[in-house]
């Protein structure tokens, strides 16, 4: 990959992504049905600053609340982002524009890696995010904080029977040790408010 150090200061990866999916809901147009019910979704961004704008599409939280009010499930989603990474001094004294806060929230929330924008040879980087999409094959996506307590708990269904595959949360991925089997999931908790 050579990328080129000139370029446009506008930068709205996850704005990109949220238009790419309601291009794919359209019934119309050149991206209909892209992206589909049953597959996972893997979102790999690469930007030498943050995302420029505010609107509601370029909001991490948003994006992730809009795939899954989209696909009406609990779709295995991740977000990768090879940025200047917030704190990196070296990488925004250098290459790096600006520190990118938003992908790294949004790479966070959905499990994804965040790589280094600075980094002279992005292998390592394109092989960690390989293995992160690999990842959500064991992993359902929530739409909000799950809480759990004493009084509350998250109850996984497949095929309508209770699934007990061991489990982590990790940012808003519930994270088997597992791969999935085939099937259809439902997922139910109580959102941290």
């Amino acid at each position: 990959m050579q990328r080129s150090e000139t370029g446009s200061g506008s930068e709205q990866g996850i704005y990109a992504a949220y238009r790419a999916i309601e291009r794919s809901l359209s019934a119309t147009g050149g991206n209909a049905n892209f992206i589909r019910n049953d597959s996972q979704l893997a979102v790999v961004v690469i930007s030498d600053e943050d995302e420029s704008a505010n609107g509601a599409k370029n909001d991490p939280a948003n994006f992730v609340k809009f795939v899954q009010d989209s696909f009406g499930s609990q779709k295995a989603m991740s977000f990768h982002s090879i940025i200047a990474r917030p704190g990196d001094q070296a990488c925004l004294k250098g290459e790096g524009y600006s520190a990118g806060f938003r992908y790294e929230q949004i790479s966070k929330l959905t499990g994804g890696v965040i790589g280094d924008v600075c980094a002279t040879d992005y292998a390592a980087q394109v092989q960690g995010i390989a293995e992160g999409v690999r990842k959500t094959l064991k992993s359902i996506t929530l739409s909000c904080a799950p809480v759990v307590d004493a009084m509350r708990s998250i109850l996984v269904l497949k095929d309508g029977q209770v699934y007990d595959g061991t489990r982590k949360m990790e940012g808003l991925n519930l994270v088997f040790d597992q791969m999935l089997p085939q099937g259809n999931y439902e997922v139910y908790y109580s959102c941290l408010k």
